[in-house]
């Protein structure tokens, strides 16, 4: 079945809790500056946190969705610069 492209990979499942990042959470975001430029500026500063899993560009009442990773529910307070 390898051979013919049935099975076309394996993967590895690897425990969230022991890379440190046991909390998913799903955050919303609305920037101030709706330009190229800002936009630019906001992606360039979270592409920076390894926290960020996934971010997309979206259309509606916020500008951002991102999937951040985190240990524990603990808020750590960060300022993109």
């Amino acid at each position: 079945m390898e051979q013919s492209g049935v099975v076309s990979g394996y993967k590895a499942v690897i425990d969230p809790n022991y890379l440190g990042e046991g909390l998913v959470v799903f955050v919303l975001v609305s920037l101030e500056r709706h330009s190229k430029d800002g936009v630019r500026a906001f992606e360039a500063a979270v592409s920076r946190l390894p926290m960020i899993k996934e971010i997309y560009h979206v259309a509606g009442e916020y500008d951002f969705i991102m999937k951040v990773a985190v240990a524990d529910i603990k808020i750590t307070k960060f300022q993109l610069r």
